[in-house]
């Protein structure tokens, strides 16, 4: 199977899942799932692949403002319904609308640093992924109660480790809490 295969049925797995929550647990509405945000392909690509961990997708993903009603049609504008169309967004993420002030101050420099990006101006080609869940939530992660979280995080960190298995990492850059750090998995090489 190939490595995009692998990419389209782990979409297809995600989607499904989000699908059965039905909008419960403050998803946003009329959203989708993003397993990764920036360019696959050219992340397989790259001399040193690096991906980037935060805990979930901002509502912000969705919505012009947080007033606005959400639609994929912000920041996934390929997508239109199917999953190869899906795989298209999460591809051009970096190309379209991105939400440049969260992805520069959160990442930027220190993927500079290593001669990556998630945008197309660097050597190295960096995925962004989330190991909280991969659905926007409204409130944020930190204003969901911890019964909401108890239900999200299993699905997000098996698909999250699923996504790690198949992007195959030679760097893992993670911003998030402790609690989530410990939650990883896979055996550490180096640890800092």
């Amino acid at each position: 199977m190939t490595t995009k295969q692998q990419l389209l049925n782990l979409i297809t797995n995600e989607f499904n899942d989000f699908k059965k929550l039905n909008f419960g647990h403050n998803l946003v509405p009329n959203s989708v799932p993003i397993v990764w945000f920036g360019n696959a392909e050219k992340y397989f690509k790259s001399e040193l692949k690096i991906i980037t961990v935060s805990l979930n997708p901002s509502d912000i993903e969705f919505k012009i403002n947080k007033t606005s009603l959400p639609t994929t049609n912000l920041r996934f504008p390929d997508y239109n319904g199917s999953i190869a169309s899906l795989y298209t967004a999460y591809n051009n993420y970096f190309l379209t609308n991105p939400y440049n002030s969260w992805f520069k101050a959160s990442f930027g420099s220190v993927l500079t640093s290593f001669g990556a990006s998630h945008y197309d101006n660097a050597l190295n080609t960096a995925l962004h992924t989330d190991i909280g869940c991969s659905y926007a939530t409204s409130p944020t992660w930190t204003g969901l109660t911890n019964t909401q979280k108890n239900i999200l995080e299993p699905i997000g960190a098996k698909s999250w480790h699923s996504l790690v298995q198949i992007l195959e990492p030679d760097v893992i850059l993670f911003s998030a809490s402790n609690n989530f750090k410990n939650k990883i998995s896979f055996p550490r090489v180096g640890a800092v």
